[in-house]
């Protein structure tokens, strides 16, 4: 029965939205069917649960028609009603909440009846005044120039010989260029992200040549031709010149293509770790600090877990507790609703245990026994309570050699267990604790000989994991030290 589109609907509603709903079905507002009104007040009686055994069609028409012979055709022609008239409230709560959209949808009517009063006239131009008057145009803001100006041209201008309507053409071709020169720019960078190929096919001129120049001195424009020029010499050094060029041009950058050039730097700043910059982390920081500052790293009121893991975990390398202590509690509210206690509680620990605060593997133990669901912090959770035991074992902590095999053993069988994550990432986590079993067991006892010693490190530098993979190869410098 759930497949049915008036219920699909329905769950997509909260409390508020219902009441309003109710006042729109209403009969005698807008829909004179008693019938559908009656269906609608025993659906939201179901909601949100929509129990299986009482949405069933003749379930339905015993619940409203107690007096009719069951008709199969009724009950999916109310149900049909039913969904259109949920999408048309959808429609028009959405409108009456968005002024401009409506105004927008009222000039393309008027455009089309080839009509327009002088209230339209005076909407389309202080719309472009409006727009015309940002320092910082974004591309809405350049697709609603356009369009406005397509409707003052077609509805205030319409003779085609008026020195107005021609000006009107020309500020259209203008903000034309502005609007498809980032297109094309945006579209460049996510190739060359996506793409081994770092220099333009020989046949042709780059993108960057291929623009009008007038658009050319946009400040994002310049800063993605700088990155495409320079993308075959990766260096820490373009890496600062980039990210300080990014600072000084910020005010002049739309927070679209804010967002593009942050993770553009990140991926850049990824790319220089892997390949053993170590120096590249501090500046990377300074990176992070300046997108939290300017609330770059929010989009639709979110942060994306990927982010705030590695906002965190850089500003603990670099030892920068005070930053990452703010951003967890100020920015930990942004995680999606389903992992929100999982991120917080994974930032708690992370800053705890980089800052070596007492208590911690109490902490850790206490967080091992509640933390059940599989979001990507509960796994980074277990990844960090491992790192947490490991060195109280390696500490030679009391009680420490059965928590830390325990915790082992037990991780592995949820591993096992797990369906929801792909089977690679499943395997990383399964080998980061194999070794990490393996490197315990010769803090005590076993010797780790040279030969192995060089083939394990062989092993770890092969994972993807850049944060596991320092800690487990810290790990062997740290038995390499006691074995002499």
């Amino acid at each position: 029965m759930y497949q049915y589109r008036a219920i699909q609907n329905l769950k997509t509603l909260d409390k508020k939205e219902l009441i309003e709903l109710n006042k729109w079905l209403k009969p005698g507002w807008s829909n004179s069917n008693k019938r559908v009104y009656e269906l609608f007040q025993f659906l939201r009686n179901l909601h949100p649960k929509f129990p299986e055994d009482k949405i069933k069609k003749d379930y339905l028409r015993k619940s409203i028609c107690p007096n009719k012979p069951y008709s199969e055709k009724e009950i999916l022609n109310l149900l049909s009603k039913l969904s259109t008239s949920i999408e048309d409230f959808l429609v028009h709560r959405h409108l009456r909440a968005n002024p401009d959209l409506k105004l927008d949808l009222l000039l393309k009517i008027k455009k089309e009846r080839q009509t327009a009063t002088d209230k339209e006239e005076q909407l389309i131009i202080n719309k472009i005044e409006t727009l015309e008057s940002k320092t910082v145009k974004s591309s809405k803001d350049l697709q609603d120039l356009i369009q406005a100006y397509q409707f003052r041209t077609e509805l205030v201008n319409p003779k085609s010989g008026d020195i107005n309507k021609q000006t009107d053409f020309l500020q259209i071709d203008h903000y034309l260029n502005h609007y498809y020169a980032l297109l094309k720019a945006r579209n460049a960078m996510e190739l060359l992200e996506r793409s081994s190929l770092l220099s333009e096919h020989n046949d042709q001129a780059p993108w960057y040549e291929q623009i009008p120049q007038e658009v050319r001195e946009q400040s994002a424009i310049q800063f993605y031709a700088k990155y495409h020029r320079t993308a075959g010499k990766p260096s820490l050094r373009r890496f600062d010149r980039l990210r300080k060029t990014f600072e000084e041009i910020l005010p002049n950058l739309p927070q679209k293509d804010r967002r593009i050039i942050y993770l553009l730097l990140v991926n850049e700043g990824a790319r220089l770790k892997r390949a053993g910059e170590i120096k590249v982390l501090d500046k990377i920081f300074l990176l992070n600090e300046l997108a939290v500052k300017q609330a770059i790293v929010i989009e639709n009121d979110t942060i994306t877990p990927h982010s705030f893991a590695n906002i965190l975990t850089i500003a603990c390398q670099q030892e920068k507790f005070a930053f990452a202590r703010t951003f967890l509690n100020n920015y930990g509210n942004f995680l999606p609703q389903v992992m929100k206690q999982d991120g917080m509680d994974w930032g708690e620990l992370l800053i705890n245990y980089r800052q070596d605060s007492p208590g911690t593997v109490e902490k850790a133990q206490k967080l091992s026994k509640h933390t059940k669901s599989y979001t990507v912090f509960s796994l980074r959770i277990r990844v960090l309570i491992t790192q947490i035991l490991f060195d109280a074992y390696q500490r030679d902590e009391v009680g420490t050699d059965e928590r830390f095999d325990f915790h082992i053993d037990a991780f592995e069988k949820k591993l096992k267990r797990e369906k929801t994550y792909p089977k690679k990432q499943l395997d990383g986590l399964s080998k980061f604790h194999y070794y990490a079993k393996y490197l315990a067991a010769h803090f005590r006892g076993k010797t780790l000989t040279p030969n192995a010693t060089i083939k394990l490190e062989e092993d770890i530098n092969t994972e993807k994991s850049l944060h596991a993979k320092a800690w487990l190869l810290s790990k062997i410098q740290e038995i390499k030290k006691g074995n002499h």
